[in-house]
């Protein structure tokens, strides 16, 4: 549900997905669908204009349909236009976003990346206030919990009302009552938070590593592979931090040398600079926690999971080490048997860039 992609910054993560959970069933007809090829390729824009002409179409019909949920009366709201009305309008907005983020990450086309990637920050800003701190919106959901509540009018299932409860209690999670000022600085934070995080995943995108290799450092390795490679001007084939390469080399690749050299390399994509905003994007979330009276984020985030609090998860990590423990030992021991000839050990320990090897 929409719940878990509007809150605290995190929305970048969860709407590549494209996933919406559904606790109503919808009839097939009133749902988006995507059947042929033709409907796969318009959530891809393949132009800069593009981006931004979809981005902002989806923008003004999300807002339009917000202001036709808030516009209708109280004595007439139901669940159907009023809770099922705000899922759908986020649904038909978050396809559109999915599309563009997975865009942001893989296309080859720079004008296109570069597009999706200034977007990508302004979904939080929409999101906020549009959603979260619209307490118009709010009010016109509560109009209906407080008609349910007082009239036998309409039955809803069990589903439906988790999912009103749900709902209503990530408003007042998000801040929502909290005072002007208060909220000012939560909408601050939240923004912050989504630029840093988009900077973080463009950073990451962008990123062209490579390390050079000779052919002695390739053995191991199909010819196939190793032709489709660039070369340096010195005749060095050039490996690239992608995962498909990253993955290939690890695996076959019989020089350590090279192994390491590349787990390094692909480990490192976006530093320094990922550092210092990842750093930040702690700062902020910890930050608007304890804006919301949650002494960590973690207890924030935990408040509504299973565990419930960071104590528990604690105790339930330990509990998991402590049971695992020896039996990794064992299996640790059985490779350690047939240890490959490049594999350094040390200790009956051997290192990251030959685990997969």
């Amino acid at each position: 549900m929409y719940k878990s992609i509007i809150f605290f910054g995190l929305i970048t993560v969860t709407l590549a997905t494209g996933v919406i959970t559904m606790f109503i069933k919808h009839e097939a007809a009133d749902r988006p669908c995507y059947t042929v090829v033709d409907d796969i390729e318009k959530l891809f824009p393949n132009s800069n204009e593009k981006v931004e002409q979809q981005f902002q179409d989806a923008v003004t019909q999300l807002k339009t349909d917000i202001t036709t949920l808030i516009a209708v009366d109280d004595s007439q709201r139901t669940f159907e236009n009023t809770f099922v009305a705000l899922d759908k309008a986020l649904e038909k907005f978050n396809i559109v976003y999915a599309g563009m983020y997975t865009l942001s990450n893989v296309t080859p086309d720079d004008s296109v990346r570069k597009a999706t990637q200034l977007v990508i920050p302004q979904v939080s800003e929409l999101y906020v206030d549009t959603i979260t701190l619209n307490k118009d919106l709010y009010n016109a959901l509560e109009g209906y919990v407080k008609r349910l509540d007082k009239e036998s009018h309409e039955k809803v299932s069990d589903d439906q009302k988790y999912f009103i409860e749900e709902t209503m209690r990530d408003f007042r999670r998000s801040g929502l009552l909290l005072s002007q000022d208060k909220q000012e600085r939560l909408r601050s934070l939240q923004k912050e938070q989504a630029q840093l995080i988009a900077d973080f995943g463009k950073n990451l995108a962008a990123a062209n590593n490579s390390i050079a290799v000779h052919t002695d450092g390739l053995k191991g390795l199909e010819n196939s592979f190793i032709d489709s490679l660039k070369k340096a001007d010195d005749g060095a084939y050039l490996i690239p931090c992608d995962y498909a390469h990253y993955y290939k080399v690890m695996e076959q690749c019989e020089v350590v040398d090279t192994r390491k050299r590349l787990f390094r390399a692909f480990n490192r994509r976006g530093y320094p600079e990922n550092d210092a905003i990842l750093r930040r994007i702690i700062a902020a979330s910890d930050q608007l926690a304890k804006l919301l009276g949650y002494e960590s984020f973690a207890a924030y985030s935990l408040e509504q999971e299973m565990a419930k609090t960071p104590a528990k998860v604690n105790a339930f990590l330990e509990d998991v080490r402590m049971r695992a423990w020896e039996k990794a030992k064992q299996e640790t021991g059985l490779m350690l048997k047939e240890v490959p000839e490049s594999v350094e050990v040390i200790d009956n320990k051997f290192y990251p860039w030959d685990s997969t090897f």
